[in-house]
């Protein structure tokens, strides 16, 4: 049995894909500047780490479950600055990747090759980003979690964000709306994807307990 139930968490991410707009509405009303924008990144944070905690089968502690929703926010505060931490190695990688994929060029950017830095930079933030945040998990919950996990979360994190930024790309009568919370949810799914992997696979079965003799 693992130790989320992921039928309902999958139904509560969708839920939260739903209402993310009007979440993003609330933040819009702030003033514009630095706060409105890692605003957002703190809230999508707090909603998938509190709906893993809603999934849980079993009560979490409410001080633990209160430290994890606010770690779970900082780090996705942080994130976009950990992409940032590539940046040096653009000039040898830019020029490798447009050849490969020159469709990048178009995704909504005026000078060519901008489209492509950033969607090098968030892609590495989505894969510093799982990382932290698959290791505060395994911190706090899931600690049968091995090394093996990590490097599936990541991938699967790093190739759903890649895929929202290049989606619209390809697929131009996309809505701008639904465009900018791609990124969000397929990450969501992604991450959440992995976990349901890793506990569903028989190393990371929570054990159930069996009867014994005198036991009803």
């Amino acid at each position: 049995m693992t130790m989320i139930a992921y039928p309902r968490h999958c139904a509560i991410l969708i839920a939260g894909s739903l209402t993310l707009p009007f979440f993003s509405v609330a933040i819009d009303s702030a003033p514009a500047g630095d706060a409105r924008f890692f605003s957002f990144f703190a809230l999508i944070g707090a909603i998938h780490a509190t709906s893993l905690l809603i999934s849980f089968r079993d009560r979490a502690p409410f001080a633990k479950s209160v430290a994890f929703v606010a770690l779970a926010a900082i780090l996705s505060l942080v994130t976009p600055f950990l992409g940032f931490a590539v940046a040096p190695a653009l000039p040898y990688v830019l020029p490798t990747i447009l050849r490969l994929l020159p469709f990048l060029k178009s995704i909504g950017d005026s000078t060519a090759g901008d489209s492509v830095r950033l969607l090098f930079v968030v892609t590495n933030a989505s894969a510093f980003g799982a990382s932290g945040y698959w290791l505060l998990v395994r911190w706090l919950w899931l600690r049968p979690l091995r090394l093996v996990d990590l490097l599936r979360t990541v991938a699967l994190c790093s190739t759903a964000t890649s895929l929202a930024f290049m989606i619209p790309a390809v697929l131009t009568s996309m809505s701008r709306e639904i465009a900018g919370y791609l990124p969000t949810v397929l990450w969501w799914f992604a991450f959440s994807g992995s976990l349901y992997w890793s506990e569903s696979s028989g190393n990371h079965q929570r054990p159930v307990p069996i009867p014994t003799l005198g036991t009803t």
